[in-house]
Order: C-alpha cells, then structure tokens, then sequence
C-alpha cells in the first residue's frame, strides 16, 4: 500500500496530466510522444512556413501590378506615338499653371480678362 501525500490530494486538471497521481506508464504514454516530437518546434516552424507563403503571395501581388503597369504605360506611348504621327491630331496649348513647374498664381494668361485687369495696373501696361 502507498503512502499518499499532500501532492496527491491536489487537483489540477486531468489526473492523467499529473505526474503524481497517474503511474509512470500513463505519464510515458501521455507524454512521451508529445516530447518526442517536440511539439513546440513543430508549431514554430508551421508559423514560419505560414508567414514565408504570405510574403510570397504579396511578391506575386506586387510583381503583376508591376507587369500592368509597365503594360499600360507601353500602351499610352503607343498610342501617343500614332497620335504624334497622324496628320489630323494637333496637340493642344495648355496654360502654363496646368504645369508642374509654374506657379498657378503667377500665370496670369490664365484668368479671365476682367481678373487681369484688376491685377495688373493700367500704367504698367502703357508702359
């Protein structure tokens, strides 16, 4: 007959997940393959693999938006080329604020006549 101690009386879960109340038998089949699989490194490398595909995904994502881009931008150059080479497309005049590189505030081509007249004083343009 064992000898039962106060370890033996506390509960804690299953009692075939505590050491002291299941025999080395059912602790060994329990645990042994748990242990010998080494669940933890499994789990780490499930993650990993998971988040390689995900990183591979969004290099496939990246690369065809890439790919339809460059389409896109070899299809204006072409349409602009045989725009450029018809005779009966003309290019139009755009005012300079519709530029980058001009300030709209200094264009004053751009405002209406009435506006103009108001910026610009009457002696500086008689000169």
């Amino acid at each position: 007959h064992s000898v039962k101690n106060q370890a033996y009386y506390r509960r804690r879960g299953a009692a075939w997940t505590d050491p002291v109340h299941s025999g080395p038998k059912t602790w060994q089949l329990y645990h042994g393959p748990k242990l010998r699989a080494n669940a933890p490194a499994i789990e780490a490398q499930d993650v990993e693999e998971q988040r390689v595909a995900q990183i591979e995904i969004e290099k496939r994502i990246v690369q065809q938006r890439h790919r339809e881009t460059v389409q896109r931008r070899h299809q204006a150059m072409v349409e602009n080329s045989a725009k450029q080479r018809a005779s009966s497309w003309v290019p139009q005049r755009r005012h300079a604020a519709e530029y980058v590189t001009c300030n709209a505030w200094a264009d004053v081509k751009s405002l209406p006549v009435a506006k103009a007249e108001l910026l610009i004083p009457l002696e500086a343009v008689q000169g």
